[in-house]
């Protein structure tokens, strides 16, 4: 009997020792595993703050750009302006009909005072 005892004396001994230094790696995975996951947090934040940043820059670029395209039209409508203006004028200057100067020979032979290469 006393060798029995001692035998499951031994064994136990022998299963603890060999348990607590799995018992410890298990203990030190899940903090690893938290380590590991709050250093993922923390990438995670720092990218989001940067992309809040890249958003904010890309909005007020957007602004800045509508308001260049506002002026950008105001400038063409303007310009729209000044060229039906022109057109106006020229086609006024067309409708009158100036003799050549110099006379041309055609002039000569029109009835309306003026040859068309010269119209």
């Amino acid at each position: 009997m006393r060798s029995g005892a001692v035998l499951l004396l031994t064994s136990s001994s022998l299963l603890l020792a060999l348990a607590g230094p799995a018992a410890s790696q298990r203990a030190a995975q899940p903090n690893s595993e938290l380590t590991r996951l709050q250093a993922e947090y923390r990438d995670e934040t720092a990218r989001a703050r940067r992309l809040r940043a890249e958003a904010a820059a890309a909005a007020e670029e957007i602004v800045d750009l509508d308001r260049q395209l506002r002026e950008l039209r105001r400038a063409e409508a303007e310009d729209d302006v000044q060229m039906e203006a022109q057109r106006a004028r020229l086609k006024e200057l067309a409708i009158v009909k100036r003799p050549c100067w110099p006379p041309c020979r055609a002039s000569a032979r029109r009835r309306d005072g003026c040859c068309p290469p010269c119209r």
